[in-house]
């Protein structure tokens, strides 16, 4: 299924409110209502690579999506990446990010390592109640069974997180090489959804 229309170009300062989120489909029209519940953030060091920024338009949402026949609502979030250059141009070796939805915080994390060895560990736990984040008082290190722990300032949150690969040639495709699972943790106050996905940047 593709969209019927060009895609919006959108502008790296653009509110939450301004970013379209409908797109028009071959049998009718798919739209996202996004309702923020905490509000965006920026990591307070400088970028892993000149031509990649990561930023949070959205910690946490209530996410509502319609289309023709079918309907879903649930906990979202929005993300921001703006990369200048190829991927395997920006000198990555390996990508840990996930979030996890809880009943009364969100935490987001990210761990990159770059082909030199260059470590980027940045996270945030953001409760319900308060105005602003609470910086993690440790990095996030996903096992290569990808598993972990994340230390909050409560109960620590044990991830157990499947992997989503994709090593893909140029113009080739192999659905051998593609693994599809799902990713789940549990934590204070009854079991979330996390999402994680360690890559190797190629």
């Amino acid at each position: 299924m593709h969209a019927t229309e060009p895609a919006t170009v959108i502008d790296t300062d653009a509110a939450l409110t301004d970013i379209p989120c409908q797109v028009s489909l071959p049998d009718g029209l798919f739209q996202l209502e996004l309702e923020p519940v905490l509000g965006a953030w920026e990591p307070a060091r400088p970028p892993p690579a000149d031509a990649l920024h990561w930023s949070v338009k959205a910690a946490r949402t209530v996410a509502r999506a319609r289309w023709p026949g079918g309907e879903l609502s649930g906990i979202g979030y929005v993300d921001w990446v703006h990369i200048e250059k190829p991927t395997r141009l920006l000198g990555l070796e390996e990508l840990h990010w996930g979030r996890a939805h809880l009943p009364d915080r969100t935490v987001v994390f990210e761990h990159l390592t770059t082909v030199g060895g260059d470590r980027w560990d940045v996270g945030i736990e953001w409760r319900l109640d308060e105005a602003a984040p609470r910086t993690l008082v440790s990095p996030v290190r996903l096992g290569a069974d990808g598993h972990g722990v994340i230390a909050l300032s409560g109960q620590p949150l044990v991830l157990g997180v499947q992997s989503l690969r994709v090593a893909l040639m140029p113009n080739e495709y192999d659905a051998s090489k593609l693994e599809l699972a799902y990713d789940s943790g549990t934590g204070a106050g009854g079991s979330t959804t996390a999402r994680g996905s360690p890559s190797t940047a190629g």
